[in-house]
Order: C-alpha cells, then sequence, then structure tokens
C-alpha cells in the first residue's frame, strides 16, 4: 500500500486537492488513473468535491484528521491501494508550538511512502534582507542608511508568529528524525494558486519566496525530491 501525507499549514490547499484528484477520478475521459474501489468515508470526498465546484473554500473541523484509503488502477491495470490522511493544517501548527504529536500522527509516519508537501503562493511573503531592513529602517527615522533608527516597541515572542518556511522546515526535520536517515521518503512540493504567480518557474519562485525551505530540500539526503507539472492529467 502507498501511504501518502498531505502536509501543510492552514489554507495551504490540501483539501481542495484532495476533492479535484477525487474529481479526476470520477470524471470521463482517457486517465492515467482509475478508481476500483472507493473509500468508506466517500461523502467526506464528495461534499469536499461539491464546494470546489461551486467554488467554495473547504470547511473543516480545525482539529480533525480524515483517513482516505482507496484502490486505484494504473492504464497497464497495475492496481494499487492508496492510503491519503487528510489532515487539518492546525494540527501542524499545533505540533510546531507544543513540540509533540499524537499516537496515532505517530503511526501515519511509521507507514509513510511519500509527502506531499503544500505552499499557498500567495501566503508565502517574499524574504527581506538585513540590508533592505536597514534601510527601510533608517527612512522610516529620518535618516541616512545605516544611521540608527528610532525606539520600536517590544513585542513578546509567540511561536505562531513564526514564518510559514520554518514551520514546514521544522515539520519536515522532526518527520526525518522520527523515520530515521536508512528510511528516506520522496517529497514533492505541491503550490496552491500558481496562477497567481507571473513569469516564474517553480523552481525560481521556490528560491526566491522560500530560501530556508529550497536550501533545506536541495542539501538533503534524506528527501527524495521529485518534481509535478500542472499540466499533467491524473
Amino acid at each position: 500500500m502507498q501511504h501518502i501525507l498531505l502536509a501543510g499549514l492552514p489554507g495551504a490547499g490540501k483539501t481542495s486537492f484532495l476533492a479535484a484528484f477525487w474529481d479526476a477520478l470520477n470524471s470521463p475521459g482517457d486517465r492515467r488513473l482509475r478508481l476500483v474501489s472507493p473509500p468508506d468515508n466517500r461523502r467526506y470526498l464528495e461534499e469536499a468535491r461539491a464546494r470546489l465546484q461551486n467554488l467554495q473554500s473547504s470547511v473543516r473541523n480545525p482539529r480533525t484528521l480524515q483517513a482516505v484509503q482507496m484502490e486505484v488502477a494504473t492504464k497497464s491495470g497495475t492496481i494499487a491501494e492508496v492510503s491519503v490522511p487528510d489532515m487539518a493544517g492546525d494540527l501542524y501548527d499545533d505540533y510546531w508550538e507544543t513540540r509533540e504529536w499524537s499516537a496515532e500522527f505517530d503511526q501515519i509516519i511509521e507507514d509513510l511512502t511519500g509527502v506531499l508537501l503544500f505552499l499557498h503562493a500567495e501566503q508565502i511573503a517574499t524574504p527581506v534582507s538585513l540590508d533592505d531592513i536597514g534601510q527601510l529602517a533608517a527612512a522610516a527615522a529620518g535618516g541616512e542608511p545605516g544611521s540608527p533608527a528610532g525606539q520600536t516597541p517590544d513585542v513578546a515572542w509567540d511561536p505562531r508568529m513564526a514564518p510559514i518556511q520554518v514551520k514546514l522546515v521544522d515539520l519536515l526535520q522532526m518527520l526525518e528524525f522520527r523515520r530515521g536517515r536508512p528510511r528516506p521518503l520522496g517529497l514533492v512540493v505541491m503550490v496552491s494558486a500558481w496562477d497567481r504567480v507571473k513569469k516564474m518557474q517553480p523552481d525560481e519562485w521556490l528560491v526566491r519566496s522560500a530560501p530556508l525551505l529550497a536550501h533545506f530540500l536541495n542539501n538533503s539526503e534524506f528527501w527524495k525530491i521529485g518534481r509535478a507539472s500542472c499540466r499533467e492529467r491524473v
């Protein structure tokens, strides 16, 4: 059985992707995959599919896990059993803040064969360099670049304030630690709302918008990075 984890923070597009995948499996035409045996919780997928078709956002209990398991067949006739746990993004936020996860999620990690890591193109803010920050601070204070800026109020640290790419790198590191290096995993980065990105290739966008994540993945010996194309049909 193939166990694929949809990983990402709230609003990254995990449930919408699963709804689109379910829609493709149930649509006529020459497909690379076809549905053999539907999941027991088919109603959950149908509701997500209906909301997607009506251009409505997914409605989720903020801390739930939906285990979706089905059989699909390739064009050559090979049948594979696929398990795709659809986890609310708030759970990943909780793992970051509390540094612990449930026994149920731990078993999912033990059985994993691959990860789809979701980022939303409009949720990732392009990082600003330290040089740029210095110039902006000096300009705001009415001084020259490099001169001391005015006093700013102290803000108490809250884990929820961490950038998205920091949380995602931490999640991947925790998964790697739990699995152990002798058991590498395949990973594909999925960028939601890609139509909002202009004049950039995916690799270029990732390096520019999430440099920490890109550097981590490019230098990892554990994660086997694959590629996906928005032009490919299911």
